[in-house]
């Protein structure tokens, strides 16, 4: 005879899922859009503030080198001309140096005394960008030397960046030592 052996079936066991209900799903997609949008927004704000900060930085550096220049080639004028409005003619001694506004931009044109030897940087062009450029030339009085200047005038926040400026140099600064040894004094 043979024995048959029962084994008794667990009735607390269930059938093992293989997947996820439909709820599951849509919870789960729904989590990711707001991780997704959320992150996108601040991926947004992070390139819109980069973009302004290097905006702000090429026009700060558009400002030093305009600044450096402007004064370097004023000081070093022995005489200084406004021929017509919104230019500047600096009469040095290695030549003519010419500031000129047009169309929002300001243009520094080296012109040499000697023909044949212009410079590498004989035209130079300065950017601010929706600016207006204003030189000119105070006469002097007195005895007192001129001041030739450079006025920048824009519209925008002026807590996020400059709107205006004004640089202002005396024309022959870098000529008074030279000029004190041509008089027979000591430089």
């Amino acid at each position: 005879m043979k024995l048959a052996l029962r084994i008794p079936a667990n009735k607390s066991r269930r059938p093992t899922r293989n997947g996820v209900s439909l709820a599951e799903m849509m919870v789960v997609m729904t989590i990711m859009t707001a991780v997704l949008t959320v992150g996108m927004n601040g991926l947004f704000r992070l390139f819109r503030a980069q973009a302004s900060e290097v905006q702000a930085l090429s026009e700060a550096s558009v400002w030093r080198r305009l600044s450096r220049d402007f004064r370097a080639d004023v000081h070093s004028a022995a005489t200084a001309t406004t021929p017509e409005s919104n230019r500047l003619e600096l009469a040095t001694v290695s030549g003519l140096i010419v500031w000129s506004s047009q169309d929002g931009v300001l243009k520094r044109q080296v012109q040499p005394a000697v023909e044949g030897k212009t410079p590498p940087d004989a035209v130079e062009h300065y950017r601010v960008p929706d600016a207006e450029f204003t030189l000119g030339l105070t006469l002097p009085e007195d005895g007192q030397p001129g001041i030739a200047s450079v006025v920048i005038e824009r519209a925008g926040d002026p807590h996020t960046r400059p709107t205006s400026g004004r640089i202002e140099a005396t024309p022959g600064l870098s000529l008074r030592y030279a000029r004190l040894a041509s008089d027979g004094g000591k430089p």
